[in-house]
């Protein structure tokens, strides 16, 4: 088993969970199941997005699957809304456990699904998934939000309607009129896009410009070096476990490895001029 540490589990428990979510979540909370990570959003009174992520339970508790540096503030959003309706609201402070898809049933990206028992913090030691699942967000177009642009879209300009996080059909939620008129009035008319980026990558949340597409914001930022392949980048994240003096000579050339792939990659690594 390993870890997302980019991940934090928001926990709602009680037996009105379910119907208590149904006006917050943008998803249908009827559908959310134990083992089928459903897409999922929350917006404010503007309904622009403040988290988003999956939901996964059963009719006594559901989590909410969401990054990091939104948990916190989600939690204390909810909790004081959940009181009348006799749930619990908590934010677990541990990385999310996570296996290959092939492992399991229910996953969330092409190649990765929940652990089981989502609430053992047992595996914070386990290998850090995070660049590896970041990829396949991109990939799939899963604009994740982090604090950096928490409040400030709508889910249609996320593409999250796109990825089955949005259900028109639904009753109200926290935030629904804006998002409905906006759909059925075609009122949106921003977008996402995926980018290459070279160099010193940016941060979410801050501003960028393209000569083709104008100006725009950062959403969700993927860290890696576009142009190695798949066993590349596995090498370049063992390489990270090494220890640091043997790392240090190994890239100072002061030491060589017998694998001919890891002595190619430290090679490029050693040679990097700003674009990889």
């Amino acid at each position: 088993m390993d870890t997302w540490s980019d991940a934090r589990i928001v926990s709602l428990k009680g037996q009105g969970v379910k119907a208590f979510l149904q006006g917050y979540l943008t998803c249908n909370s009827d559908r959310i199941r134990q083992n089928a990570p459903t897409p999922t959003t929350l917006c404010n009174l503007k309904g622009r997005v403040i988290a988003n992520g999956w939901a996964i339970g059963d009719d006594e508790c559901v989590l909410l699957v969401v990054h990091h540096s939104v948990a916190v503030a989600l939690a204390a959003f909810l909790k004081p809304y959940a009181m009348f309706s006799k749930c619990s609201v908590e934010a677990h402070n541990h990385a999310v456990a996570v296996a290959s898809s092939a492992s399991g049933s229910n996953s969330f990206t092409d190649h990765w699904c929940f652990a089981d028992n989502l609430l053992d913090a047992s595996q914070s030691n386990a290998d850090d998934q995070s660049s590896a699942i970041a990829r396949d967000l991109v990939t799939n177009r899963f604009a994740w939000v982090s604090d950096g642009v928490a409040g400030k879209f709508l889910p249609q300009v996320l593409g999250l309607h796109e990825v089955g996080a949005v259900d028109f059909d639904k009753g109200c939620y926290l935030g629904q009129e804006i998002v409905a008129r906006a759909q059925f009035r075609g009122a949106v008319k921003r977008g996402i896009d995926v980018f290459e980026w070279h160099g010193q990558l940016p941060m979410a949340g801050d501003d960028w410009t393209d000569s083709a597409h104008g100006k725009g914001m950062v959403i969700f930022v993927r860290d890696c070096f576009h142009s190695l392949s798949d066993d590349e980048q596995a090498l370049y994240e063992k390489l990270l476990d090494w220890e640091d003096v043997d790392l240090y000579d190994l890239l100072q050339g002061r030491i060589t490895s017998d694998d001919p792939l890891v002595s190619g990659l430290v090679e490029k690594i050693i040679s990097y001029d700003g674009v990889l």
